[in-house]
């Protein structure tokens, strides 16, 4: 950027389903928003797209992110496979999305996804490779959570970004009610405090 390189516009987007219509979500371009900001530049170009719902501003954040930019750790490309299968998206759409082949895409919900239960899935940070480990993966995924120190940071910090550019799927019923439990938590654990 201080080399005077032309960078693509900032992409970002209305929801129809959104509570605020109107509210404008970061679809593409989140490093270079970060930059810009570093660079204290005033005047950045963007895009403006109209999206249905919040599965499609996902997909294409998907799709544009997957080109270009920072690669997708193969954790956050099981973080991709896993909302798509409890979408019930089939395998093909999924490899057409990651740029991946089918065998890849199978290879990555064999060792990366543990169904915890119908249709809810867990990403595990270590593949798994055999029926044995199969068998457990509950039990791996669970330790491998381990939710102590710097994981609870990141833990946090995550959804925290998730919900400031836009990407919380208020679509989905099992995610509202497990964030209404949080906010019921937190309230009862700052009153104490």
């Amino acid at each position: 950027m201080k080399a005077g390189v032309k960078f693509p516009p900032i992409n970002i987007g209305t929801i129809k389903t959104a509570e605020d219509p109107e509210a404008l979500y970061l679809i593409d371009g989140l490093h270079r928003l970060k930059a810009y900001k570093m660079l204290d530049v005033k005047e950045v170009e963007v895009e403006i797209k109209h999206y249905e719902s919040f599965n499609e501003a996902f997909h294409d954040s998907v799709r544009r992110n997957i080109t270009h930019g920072q690669p997708f750790t193969a954790y956050e490309v099981a973080g991709v496979i896993k909302r798509l299968l409890e979408e019930g998206r089939d395998l093909v759409y999924m490899a057409t999305l990651l740029q991946m082949t089918l065998d890849d895409v199978k290879k990555f919900i064999d060792e990366r996804l543990v169904e915890v239960e119908e249709n809810v899935y867990e990403v595990v940070k270590e593949p798994v490779r055999s029926v044995k480990h199969r068998i457990t993966s509950s039990k791996i995924a669970e330790e491998q959570r381990g939710l102590t120190g710097i994981s609870q940071i990141k833990l946090v910090g995550d959804i925290v970004k998730i919900i400031e550019i836009g990407l919380l799927d208020v679509d989905n019923k099992k995610l509202m009610n497990r964030l209404e439990n949080l906010y019921d938590l937190l309230k009862t654990l700052f009153s104490k405090t």
